[in-house]
């Protein structure tokens, strides 16, 4: 008779925390960089008998693809109401950079879309689902411009242009001065291609990107683009990218350099010109406004603001533009438009930048700071810790290294997050709003 009352107790627990808890999904378990095999993994607080998990991974210059295949598009939970996946059941799911999981009752699995390289998630997983997670896995990095830089790595075709991409040491690297060198080189019978990208996002209310340029870039190659250029990954389907780029090919044959508002082909959006072919060192400029973008070119390196004596072009757009101050990213890649070079001699394409900046205002405070309006406690912390924002936040930790540990988008007032599964020690939270980004040192005991 008592084993039977305790097992009612237990039920009866077991019952009303899975009916009274706000649904949660957690990813506890991410795969390294470049593996093969392993999977990704994480726990729910709901009934197993009565969800199901879908999973979504994002590969640059590929995009979001459903995960493990496509028939059926969810796993399974386990009756301990832990769940795994494999995420490498094709080309190059081993250098995906970021795994998003959505928690869906079985009564949504007939209307689960299918992600077959997406450049965003389908806003129905987040209208048929009752929780999610997404967290990110940092590849090959370069520390330039006192930034940190991912380096992308593709031995399969992505964009842009359908190239090869290489993070070796022979295609980016940083010289002894810190400049940063992009290359286009042959590797075997394939040319593999350079690009980097900004860690670190930036959530400017107003301010401009400045990148210093070093050899005669209006004399690449014609197949050949250097781009320069900002990015939003969330924001589809344009990522509110603002481009300067060289290349004759992307524009006829008499110029080779543009700036561009995506999309390009909308009447108005691209502003063509001729970048002269032996100015050795330039400046250029993409400025934010919040209700205008201003592309600018300079011959040698120019403090801001340059004299207009060095000016070689520029462009004001500001038509139907408001820019609230999401977060953005700088991007530098050099790429093929034609798949292969012109030049008969398989000689190597190369670009150096001596150096990147961004100058303007970015509204950050500390939560210890009385004029912030998000609020992190208990600090330190045990199993959770609750966030407070006034407005929607996207919550980043970070550990005592600066390794990404876990995203989430919190759509209400108040978060709180399990940090139980977490190691015993220091970490930081980065709460960013529209209006602020509030950074904080948090103990986990």
């Amino acid at each position: 008779m008592k084993k039977i009352i305790i097992t009612l107790i237990l039920i009866a627990i077991f019952s009303a925390r899975h009916s009274f808890a706000e649904p949660n999904i957690e990813i506890t378990t991410i795969p390294p960089y470049y593996s093969w095999g392993m999977p990704l993994c994480g726990t729910v607080n709901v009934n197993p008998d009565s969800f199901q998990v879908a999973v979504v991974i994002f590969i640059e210059g590929l995009g979001w693809w459903t995960k493990p295949y496509y028939n059926p598009l969810y796993i399974s939970i386990n009756p301990d109401s832990t769940w795994c996946c494999s995420v490498t059941t094709g080309a190059i799911d081993n250098v995906a950079t970021e795994f998003c999981v959505f928690l869906i009752p079985d009564s949504e699995i007939v209307t689960i879309p299918l992600h077959q390289g997406s450049p965003c998630i389908n806003p129905l997983l987040y209208t048929i689902s009752v929780a999610n997670a997404c967290t990110k896995r940092t590849p090959k990095t370069i520390n330039f411009c006192n930034y940190t830089w991912w380096v992308k790595d593709a031995h399969l075709p992505v964009g842009p242009g359908s190239n090869y991409f290489s993070d070796d040491t022979t295609n980016v690297w940083l010289d002894a001065q810190d400049r940063l060198h992009l290359k286009i080189k042959k590797q075997g019978s394939n040319w593999y291609c350079s690009e980097v990208y900004l860690v670190d996002t930036l959530y400017p209310n107003s301010g401009r990107f400045i990148f210093y340029i070093e050899g005669a870039i209006g004399n690449l190659d014609s197949n050949a683009v250097l781009g320069l250029f900002t990015w939003d990954n969330d924001l589809c389907p344009y990522h509110k990218e603002f481009d300067i780029e060289f290349s004759s090919n992307l524009v006829d044959s008499m110029q080779n350099a543009q700036y561009v508002i995506q999309p390009w082909y909308i009447q108005g959006h691209r502003k063509r010109w001729s970048m002269p072919a032996n100015v050795d060192l330039s400046t250029h400029i993409i400025e934010w406004h919040p209700d205008s973008i201003v592309f600018s070119s300079f011959k040698g390196f120019q403090n801001y603001p340059p004299l207009d004596i060095y000016k070689l072009n520029s462009w004001k757009y500001d038509t139907n533009l408001t820019l609230p101050p999401n977060p953005q990213n700088i991007r530098i890649n050099l790429w093929l438009d034609g798949g292969l070079p012109t030049n008969a001699n398989d000689t190597a394409i190369e670009v150096i930048i001596s150096k990147c900046e961004f100058q303007g205002t970015v509204n950050i405070t500390y939560n210890n700071n009385n004029e912030s309006n998000i609020a992190v406690y208990p600090n330190p912390a045990t199993n959770n810790i609750t966030i407070e924002s006034l407005q929607q936040a996207v919550i980043e930790i970070l550990n005592i290294q600066g390794q990404l540990i876990k995203t989430i988008a919190a759509i209400s007032n108040i978060t709180t997050i399990d940090i139980s599964g977490f190691a015993r020690g220091m970490y930081f939270m980065k709460v960013k709003t529209e209006k602020e980004v509030a950074v904080n040192k948090f103990i986990k005991q």
